[in-house]
């Protein structure tokens, strides 16, 4: 059999290819070129998010009530004049067992009365003097009247009797004392209730005195205390806010890196 000479695949002998390979790797030389590249970098954000919370809040709110009065002296005289007008009806109230309130009005209803008869009314403050009491009844507390009395509230009808000394008591007490309210010619309905309201300027000691009415049934009336407090309750609220969050995010960065590869030596040195 006759031996054939092995050969490359382009017709060169394997040596003469080897020998080629290994002068061309001679001829080259490594050379570093810039490259860009990507790469991901992680970075702080700042970012707004709503978020829900709950919290407590004040709540303000007006209580309101009314309670009943009841008179701790009680007196009618048929000989004194208050006003001028005879038949004097004195009602005092002691509101020193009730609580402080922050608006407090005196109502005083009065009744549909029997027959209409017209009345002159008066509410007094009377804690600076305390109240009067019924003729001929002065209290121990009470100091005796001294001076000469200024206005005169109350008087004597002609030709009765009744005590200086208290008399002039009562005169000044009704001098110093304050008035929450007055009412002349009121006429008392015989058909419907009517009502009279005012502001108690936080008085604790009150007088209520009526002069006209001959008949007690036409000075039928109740009297009671209408009050009202802010009070400041707290409740859960639900609400929404926006708040800064700081989150991580990557990033796209490039950088210029080295890279190496060989080349012909007369490309470097003929710049091809």
């Amino acid at each position: 059999m006759r031996l054939t000479r092995l050969t490359s695949l382009a017709g060169i002998p394997l040596a003469l290819s080897a020998l080629l390979i290994i002068l061309w790797q001679a001829a080259c030389i490594p050379v570093q070129y810039p490259v860009k590249e990507t790469y991901y970098e992680n970075e702080q954000f700042t970012e707004n998010r709503t978020e829900s919370f709950t919290e407590s809040v004040p709540v303000s709110r007006s209580v309101t009530g009314e309670q009943a009065l009841r008179p701790d002296v009680i007196w009618n005289n048929t000989v004194v004049l208050f006003r001028g007008n005879e038949n004097v009806w004195y009602y005092g109230y002691n509101l020193d067992g009730l609580p402080d309130h922050d608006s407090e009005k005196i109502r005083i209803l009065f009744l549909s009365q029997l027959y209409y008869e017209r009345a002159v009314i008066s509410v007094f403050d009377m804690r600076s003097q305390g109240q009067i009491l019924a003729h001929p009844q002065i209290s121990p507390a009470d100091k005796a009247p001294t001076g000469d009395v200024g206005q005169f509230w109350i008087s004597v009808k002609t030709g009765n009797y009744v005590s200086s000394q208290w008399l002039n008591l009562a005169n000044i007490k009704l001098n110093l004392a304050g008035i929450l309210a007055g009412y002349s010619e009121l006429g008392l309905n015989t058909t419907a209730n009517q009502l009279l309201e005012f502001d108690s300027r936080q008085s604790r000691h009150i007088a209520i005195i009526i002069s006209g009415p001959r008949n007690p049934q036409n000075v039928m009336f109740n009297t009671s205390l209408a009050w009202s407090d802010n009070q400041t309750e707290y409740a859960n609220v639900t609400s929404q806010r926006t708040v800064p969050v700081q989150v991580e995010k990557p990033v796209a960065k490039e950088r210029t890196v080295l890279q190496t590869r060989s080349v012909p030596l007369w490309t470097v040195l003929f710049g091809r």
